[in-house]
Parts: C-alpha cells; structure tokens; sequence
C-alpha cells in the first residue's frame, strides 16, 4: 500500500508542477567527468533526473546551486538528483527504489517565484531544518 501511496504522491506533485510522464526524450552527458554534473536526462517537459560526481561535490549545500543550473531558464523545473548513474530514475513515473534514492528533489515556477528545496533526510539527517523530501518518499516509510 505505501509503493501505491508513493506513486500517488509522486504523480500528483508532477501534475500540479504541470510536468507530463513521458519516455526520457535524451540524456545530456556532460562529457567532462571531472565536475560536479555527471548526467542530466529529460524524463519529460519539465522532470529532469540529475546524477552527480560526488567526488567533485563539496557538500549537499552545494545541491540548490547545481538544480538551478540544471534547469536554466526553464519557467517549471522538477530535478531529482542522485549520486549514481545507477539509482536514477529513467522514466515516470519512479521507482519506489529510485524515489528513495535521490539525494536531493528541487522544483522551481518562475511564474510564481515558488522555489522548493528538499534533501534526503534519511541520507543526510543534519539537513532536517532546511527541508526533507517529503513522506512517503523516506525510505523508513515513517515521516521525517
């Protein structure tokens, strides 16, 4: 019942963001290894899946700032964000594994200047403060 709870939540975040589920349309590798955005695939109109290289990340700080420039210009922008090629998503809807390994979820309406920024808190409990990935999206299942 939480997988269905999940993927209810999930579906919904994605319909009132105004993102469509679609067959990833392309991958953008940035060719460059060596910094802190390994891939980024477009999983639909305005669903991007980030991987970063952690071993050229500071710190999950630094997370905000990469979102932000994964989505350019774009006036809606959902990122999920992971640290390994392996993990991403690569179509929606998600995974629950997918979904409860994503280091960082960003989304951004420039139409009405809402900015949403949620880290794994399970993964990285010292940014509980700042805001966590919503439940049920917790791998313990339990809020945060």
């Amino acid at each position: 019942m939480r997988f269905a709870s999940l993927v209810g939540a999930l579906s919904l975040t994605l319909a009132l963001a105004g993102c469509e589920q679609k067959v990833p349309q392309r991958v953008v590798p940035r060719g460059d290894t060596s910094g802190p955005i390994y891939t980024t695939t477009d999983l639909g109109r305005d669903f991007l899946a980030v991987v970063i290289n952690p071993q050229h990340v500071a710190s999950p700080d630094e997370y905000p700032a990469l979102a932000r420039q994964a989505c350019a210009e774009r006036e809606i922008c959902v990122v999920g964000m992971w640290d390994h090629p392996r993990k991403q998503a690569v179509g929606l809807p998600m995974s629950r594994q997918q979904t409860i390994e994503q280091v960082f979820s960003y989304g951004i309406n420039r139409q009405t200047g809402r900015e949403i920024l949620n880290w794994n808190c399970e993964l990285l409990p010292q940014y509980r403060d700042r805001g966590c990935i919503p439940w049920p999206m917790q791998p313990s299942g339990r809020p945060p």
